[in-house]
């Protein structure tokens, strides 16, 4: 069994026993203390998302994994490129073939969700929460200040 939310694999195990399987997703979604959760439910093994989350470094994590992995498409590419910018390492980024989302960690949370793919020499963004706006950008340096002022707004 998996334990998945917005495309984050949280822990995972096997057992037999159907009953210890419905109290491991229930301690799970009663949100128990990570260390709790292992020591009473020791088939399931936490992924590494959960111990960042566990240890408030959640989308640090998310950044390092994204940006180590050899995921061969332009959202991964973009990451590549705003990496230099300090500022969006707070934001939790998720790759989708060409695009870019970022959400405030952890992954799941709000409804906010700003997307980003390049579009010729510059970007196309779209922002999701409650009002929809699409627009284009020019450069990166925009980019960066676009996702920092949408997440500022709520």
């Amino acid at each position: 069994m998996g334990i998945h939310e917005s495309d984050v694999e949280w822990a995972a195990g096997a057992t037999e026993d159907v009953d210890e399987a419905l109290r491991a997703v229930a301690g799970w979604l009663d949100r128990e203390p990570l260390d709790d959760f292992v020591s009473e439910f020791p088939f399931m093994e936490p992924g590494r998302p959960a111990r960042a989350f566990a240890e408030g470094r959640v989308a640090e994590a998310q950044w390092q994994d994204l940006l180590d992995s050899e995921y061969p498409t332009g959202g991964r590419q973009l990451l590549v490129d705003l990496a230099p910018f300090g500022e969006l390492r707070v934001f939790f980024p998720e790759i989708s073939y060409e695009d870019l989302r970022f959400t405030m960690p952890p992954p799941g949370q709000g409804d906010r969700v700003f997307r980003a793919r390049r579009d010729g020499p510059g970007f196309r963004v779209e922002e999701s929460g409650p009002e929809r706006r699409e627009y284009a950008l020019d450069t990166l340096d925009e980019l960066a200040r676009h996702v920092v002022e949408f997440f500022a707004s709520r």
